[in-house]
């Protein structure tokens, strides 16, 4: 190793001496190379890692088995270089070796993998909380399995865990709130750069649910507010383990239809990307059935006022309980818990005579459906008695004149 001086002879016999040298250079090998793999489509920066390099003009990556393609190396130190992937016609494992000279390589048949471009063509979902934990899952095409698999959160690069050749699954890192880029790589190196993007959001919080309570059949609007909410088309309230789609109002409202759930407490939690729940100590109450089997007195004076016994199942003492008045238009009172079978309420005025259904709620929302008639009559008004007076032993048949009596059992 070192430097010989050069000479040139024409007999065989006579050495011309000559100022020019000839260097003759250690051992080169290559260990190891970063990534292992990479596109078909070239540019692939790779770190190769040996012993004997050299910071020469010469330095040269060779790719290939039978035919070779040749890249420039940059000369990081006697122990490693980098040097760029040319492009391949196919998919395909090639040997990389190094020649510091030019002309003599390496034969340490350290393997490279040729494989697809990876194409992405969605994420979902596409935001998620600014804690992190989502599970993301990029759909696409060309996805190879491997310790090298990442995903690419802007500038946070997490392990992706392959499921087919066109899914991949990764769970976003922690980050500030805004859009971001996501990208995948196959070899921790290289990343597509398709423009997909990934929204961070902060949480929402809730801090009520009106009404607290309802029916187990469901269909309940339950208007939930709190902060923070976003507009989403997967916005989402979940009743125990029962979802169910959102409507946005504002960032401190939105309203969502309680699913039918099973008697009792049900945790309540709010999605805002159709993935991730946040879970809050609010909860939404289901109770049973509700119904109205007859009321007293069955009518009563278009003035209202009449205090009216209501008898059916279900009752529950709540600051919601009411009674409603109606057909169409529906008129409501606050009602009286005397027992789970019965509640009184009092009648409302009336413009005109005429039935309407009295229904029952406990939670101020959803009412009974049983139709249960209560008619209003005119009020009566009295003239005269005839006779005005009779003996203290009763008997006296007394005539009551006037107007607006109405016949009936109850008279």
């Amino acid at each position: 190793v070192g430097l010989s001086m050069f000479s040139v002879s024409q007999n065989g016999a006579d050495f011309a001496v000559f100022s020019t040298s000839y260097r003759y250079y250690g051992l080169v090998d290559v260990s190891s190379i970063w990534p292992r793999k990479g596109s078909v489509s070239g540019s692939t920066m790779l770190t190769v890692t040996g012993s004997g390099f050299e910071n020469t003009t010469s330095l040269t990556c060779s790719f290939g088995n039978e035919n070779h393609t040749y890249t420039n190396a940059t000369f990081i130190s006697g122990s490693q270089l980098v040097c760029m992937s040319p492009p391949s016609e196919s998919t395909g494992s090639v040997f990389v070796e190094v020649s510091v000279n030019g002309a003599d390589y390496t034969s340490d048949m350290t393997v490279y993998e040729y494989i697809k471009e990876a194409h992405m063509v969605s994420v979902y979902p596409e935001s998620g909380p600014t804690t992190g934990g989502t599970i993301v899952l990029l759909t696409g095409n060309g996805f190879v399995d491997g310790d090298s698999l990442r995903c690419r959160f802007g500038d946070e690069v997490v392990a992706g865990r392959w499921i087919s050749s066109e899914q991949v699954e990764c769970v976003s890192p922690p980050h500030e709130p805004g859009i971001i880029p996501i990208e995948l790589s196959l070899n921790e190196v290289d990343f597509t750069s398709y423009l997909l993007v990934f929204e961070y959001y902060t949480d929402a919080t809730v801090f009520s649910l009106d009404p607290s309570f309802g029916p187990s059949i469901g269909g309940t609007e339950v208007t939930v507010t709190g902060d923070n909410f976003i507009v989403a088309d997967v916005l989402q309230c979940r009743f125990g383990m029962r979802v169910a789609a959102a409507v946005y109002v504002s960032p401190s409202m939105i309203v969502c239809e309680s699913p039918p759930g099973d008697v009792g407490l049900s945790m309540f939690s709010v999605s805002q990307n159709g993935a991730d729940f946040a879970v809050f100590s609010t909860s939404y109450r289901y109770y049973g059935l509700v119904d109205v089997s007859s009321i007293w007195p069955r009518k009563g004076s278009v003035s209202g006022s009449t205090m009216l016994t209501v008898t059916g199942s279900g009752f529950e003492n709540t600051t919601s309980l009411t009674c409603s008045f109606g057909n169409e238009n529906h008129t409501y009172t606050n009602a009286t818990f005397i027992s789970g079978s019965q509640l009184v309420c009092m009648s409302p005025p009336s413009e005109s005579t005429g039935s309407v259904f009295v229904e029952v709620s406990v939670n101020g929302a959803d009412y009974t459906s049983d139709m249960t008639v209560y008619e209003y009559i005119k009020e009566a008004h009295m003239v005269s008695v005839y006779p005005e007076s009779g003996p203290t032993t009763g008997g006296t048949i007394v005539l009551l004149t006037g107007n607006g009596f109405v016949d009936g059992d109850s008279l």
